[in-house]
């Protein structure tokens, strides 16, 4: 799994033991921390970081579980994962896609089964679990309020917070007379962008939105564009320093 053999920190002494020499150390050590990441090609730390799958994470959480033998004499033992995706097509999918191809992990493991399931969002007042998904009502496309050319905003555009907002404001929801697109995925799923006044050239740009709880943290910054076959929704791509 890449883990670091405990001997590699100096900050955690270690008595000397006997047998075999301790396994050289995954990397080396400084005093502002590790350096040299010495990982194999085909580990599985190494193919499932976001850094080699376009920024693709996987919000997880795993179950290890044990049940005796089965009856051939196997353990009947392994690991339940959850994996929260907006959209698996751009997380988790090519991450196993990338892991099928050369995962030194895979001879100690085999895959049991899989499921894909679509989770509603909460409820909000005055509606019920998964309304808007069962009664077909789909997330508008660019809208301004108080009634244009694309129609007023429902209630559950209304109920957004837009991007940039503090945190604190007790309205972050859209403004009349404002035109905003969707954010999908990313840190900032969910939110409204605002491209009020925006230029044909801005739209047709990737925009690369300062965010602290990207990948990069503080001075981060989460890449998303606009889809071309529905300009009400703007896809993210990746984050960057």
């Amino acid at each position: 799994m890449g883990q670091p053999d405990a001997t590699a920190n100096p900050a955690r002494p270690r008595t000397p033991r006997s047998g075999p020499a301790p396994r050289a150390p995954r990397w080396t050590w400084t005093p502002s921390g590790r350096t040299g990441s010495r990982f194999a090609t085909n580990a599985h730390v190494r193919l499932a970081a976001p850094r080699g799958n376009a920024g693709a994470t996987l919000l997880r959480r795993g179950w290890s579980y044990g049940d005796g033998l089965r009856p051939g004499g196997t353990p009947d033992a392994g690991l339940l994962l959850v994996a929260w995706q907006a959209d698996p097509r751009t997380g988790f999918a090519p991450v196993q896609q990338r892991l099928a191809r050369g995962d030194a992990l895979a001879r100690y493991t085999g895959h049991e089964a899989s499921a894909l399931f679509a989770v509603a969002r909460p409820a909000v007042p005055g509606e019920y679990v998964g309304q808007g998904l069962l009664e077909g009502r789909a997330a508008p496309g660019p809208v301004v309020s108080g009634g244009c050319e694309a129609g007023p905003m429902d209630d559950r555009m209304l109920r957004r917070r837009v991007y940039g907002a503090d945190h604190d404001d007790p309205d972050p929801g859209p403004r009349p007379g404002r035109l905003y697109g969707e954010l999908v995925g990313g840190p900032l799923d969910g939110l409204l962008l605002d491209i009020t006044g925006w230029s044909p050239r801005q739209l047709a740009e990737e925009a690369r939105l300062p965010t602290e709880i990207g990948r990069y943290g503080a001075g981060g910054r989460a890449h998303y564009r606009r889809r071309a076959a529905d300009p009400g929704h703007w896809d993210w791509s990746g984050d960057s320093p």
